[in-house]
């Protein structure tokens, strides 16, 4: 069951999917700019974790909620090393 505390969660990560799918299309298009793609996965993994946040918020139990928050520092790694790729191709060294 979603809890009303999770649905601007929800919102805000579809909103996040849409940017990032529009990224992805724009680097399909121009596949010089790495820039479009490090930034649509860095967009994807904060979509995870959103996903993570919601179904943690919904969770009754804090075993019920343990493979959510092992999803979001899963999702927060792999966002921060896309992030950290995004801003080195952004300032261009790489």
């Amino acid at each position: 069951m979603i809890q009303s505390a999770s649905i601007p969660v929800i919102a805000m990560a579809a909103v996040k999917l849409y940017v990032a799918c529009y990224f992805l299309l724009v680097w399909l298009r121009v596949r010089r700019s790495r820039e479009n793609l490090t930034f649509a996965l860095t967009c994807l993994g904060v979509v995870v974790y959103d996903i993570g946040c919601a179904g943690l918020y919904s969770a009754a139990t804090p075993a019920e909620g343990a493979p959510w928050q092992w999803l979001q520092m899963l999702s927060l790694a792999l966002a921060g090393l896309a992030f950290a790729w995004f801003i080195a191709h952004y300032t261009r060294r790489v």
